[in-house]
């Protein structure tokens, strides 16, 4: 069975065979969790020398950094990016404030923030008329019942990821270009940022750690979990292949109960006899944010991309997590 780092490979040469020698691609908020996940996948598919002439990272200043298979990245700060010349025929879009931020900076300046990393793409797609554009959205744009948030002040985060939907696909449309957005629910893998905030994370530090698992929620708790590097390679096979030019799907992977993920996490990384706690309320209301990923399925069959199990998943962040030293790197926006 291939190893996590194996179906990277595997994605990548995919990506690869797609290329024809003339694409070039920005790719915003270049120091996030997905972003160097895209600069990782780019850069082996298309080795040192052509990723340097042919990716441009941006972030939130000029900064050099590191990926795990050893590229440098030189990213540019993102007021740089109406600059870029030549023109890219394809921008990879994950600038995003994140919604850890809301309270801090509070709900206006919030919308302003990212309603200005969105104008200056939507410019930039104007401008530099790329032959596609993938975004990543998030499943937060979905209400309880299935219907799309619609109140900045109740859920900004999801509202301000509907409208950056909404304008992508348009400006992507009014230049003739192909748009790619992937509503993103719970992902897993390397370059994982602010690992202890998340479940997956959380579960595989304390495994490292030596256990016990502390599962925190008090009821019945479901996530749907894709590993990042599938996000992206399925995106870029449809951003290089014939085929619609707007298409929009929620991440894939299956439904997994916290007390199960732990469960996996704890098989997966060390002895069978680790202790998982938890403490449960059976009045505790349940909490679903699972995707339909019926149609990523589909396009990463058609393009021939395997992807990756919970199993690899897990790994995958583990080694990752060893090897950066419990926290990875990162900030707490988009644009790091």
């Amino acid at each position: 069975m291939l190893d996590s780092s194996d179906l990277r490979k595997v994605s990548g040469s995919l990506v690869r065979e797609m290329l024809t020698g003339h694409e070039r691609f920005a790719v915003t908020g270049a120091s996030g969790w997905l972003g160097r996940t895209a600069l990782e996948l780019l850069a082996g598919a298309l080795g040192p020398e052509d990723f340097r002439r042919q990716v441009t990272g941006f972030a939130s200043r000029d900064r050099t950094m590191t990926l795990c298979d050893g590229t440098v990245a030189e990213l540019h700060g993102f007021h740089r990016l109406a600059d870029l010349n030549p023109p890219p025929t394809h921008l990879l879009h994950f600038a995003f404030v994140m919604r850890n931020r809301v309270v801090a900076m509070g709900v206006p300046a919030y919308g302003q923030a990212n309603l200005a990393i969105l104008s200056s793409v939507v410019d930039a797609i104007t401008r530099f008329r790329p032959r596609g554009v993938f975004s990543t959205s998030s499943g937060a744009v979905y209400e309880a019942d299935g219907l799309f948030v619609a109140n900045i002040e109740t859920d900004p985060y999801g509202t301000l990821k509907r409208l950056e939907e909404l304008a992508i696909r348009r400006v992507a449309a009014d230049i003739g270009g192909r748009s790619i957005v992937t509503r993103v629910f719970s992902l897993g893998g390397a370059y994982m940022t602010r690992p202890e905030q998340y479940a997956l994370g959380h579960f595989v530090l304390q495994a490292l750690a030596g256990g016990p698992i502390e599962v925190r929620a008090r009821g019945r708790v479901e996530r749907s979990y894709c590993a990042a590097a599938d996000v992206v390679a399925v995106a870029l096979a449809c951003l290089l292949s014939d085929g619609p030019t707007d298409l929009i799907f929620d991440s894939a992977g299956e439904a997994v109960e916290m007390g199960e993920l732990a469960g996996h996490v704890r098989d997966t990384l060390q002895p069978s006899d680790m202790a998982i706690e938890r403490a449960w309320d059976p009045a505790a209301a349940p909490d679903r944010y699972v995707g339909d990923g019926t149609q990523m399925s589909a396009l990463a069959a058609r393009h021939g991309i395997r992807m990756q199990t919970l199993a690899d998943q897990i790994q995958e962040t583990a080694s990752y997590l060893a090897i950066t030293g419990q926290l990875a790197a990162g900030g707490s926006a988009g644009i790091p």
